[in-house]
């Protein structure tokens, strides 16, 4: 397991900003030039956690509507972008596309010698918005709604399609069962995780996961992953909701977005601070 704040902390270490952070700030965005010394200057991790500030708030606009704010729903770059704001995982990797078990969530990760199964042990203090815990069984369930054929999920299903089978043989182990000794195992592993607590209430009579009013209700109450404030609801059309446009800080017609979040020091992602779906008593929902 890896700590990806720690990570970044030892690579920024070596080296020299491109610009201050009031340099930066009196820049226009207007070339690669300017790009890399904004990116340079602003995203740098503070020296102390007390030196952030995690009440300050700051709006982020998407350039493209989001059909879904549902994890395992993504079929677009911009759904992955919220995905990677708003996602639970046991898994990440770094800037060099080195997967590993996130320290946020993991606590042991196995891999068998004949690389045909994958043991994961879970922290028991992670929680979704509602206080219910994050357990093995949502796992468990994430996998078998993905490889349900009723469920319109092509781009999730790529990979995750690999797998034999996902069991939970307790509350907090997993063990992942390959078809194959695959070198792209380590990727496989790694699909989203949704709330077997609130979708097992409705996939059966909506198992496009999209189209009832419930599924509407469940989207817009945000609780899954980490949430977001929802400033106005979602606009509907019949029965179906429509994604608000610039989701998190678009003013279209379906209304905007707002959170509190950081630079995810890995992917280049941002992620929530406050509101968050998914929480740990160890340490902050960001860390």
């Amino acid at each position: 397991m890896l700590d990806g704040m720690v990570l970044l902390k030892a690579r920024q270490a070596g080296e020299k900003p491109l610009a201050t952070v009031q340099e930066a700030l009196a820049l226009k965005n207007n070339s690669p030039e300017v790009n890399a010394k904004i990116l340079s200057a602003m995203g740098r991790l503070p020296a102390e956690d007390a030196d952030a500030n995690w009440e300050a708030t700051i709006n982020r606009h998407m350039l493209a509507d989001v059909k879904s704010t549902n994890p395992i729903m993504f079929s677009a770059a911009v759904e992955g972008d919220v995905n990677g704001l708003t996602g639970f995982g046991l898994f990440s990797f770094d800037w060099d596309m080195k997967p590993f078990a996130s320290k946020e969530t993991v606590v042991s990760w196995q891999i068998s010698k004949d690389r045909l199964y994958d043991k994961v042990v879970m922290r028991d203090d992670c929680t979704w918005s509602d206080g219910k815990p994050i357990t093995a069984h949502d796992v468990v369930f994430s996998f078998k709604t993905i490889m349900d054929p009723r469920v319109p999920v092509p781009a999730v299903r790529s990979g995750t399609d690999k797998l034999r089978w996902v069991e939970a043989y307790d509350d907090y182990t997993l063990v992942f069962f390959h078809k194959e000794a695959l070198a792209t195992n380590v990727w496989n592993v790694n699909f989203p995780v949704i709330p077997k607590h609130i979708y097992e209430k409705t996939i059966e009579k909506d198992p496009t996961l999209q189209d009832s009013a419930r599924e509407c209700s469940v989207r817009e109450q945000a609780n899954l992953g980490r949430s977001v404030r929802i400033d106005q609801p979602q606009a509907r059309t019949g029965d179906r909701c429509r994604a608000p446009r610039g989701l998190v800080s678009g003013q279209g017609e379906a209304g905007s977005r707002q959170a509190i979040f950081q630079d995810d020091p890995l992917s280049n992602h941002r992620r929530l601070e406050y509101g968050a779906s998914w929480r740990s008593k160890r340490v902050r929902s960001t860390k």
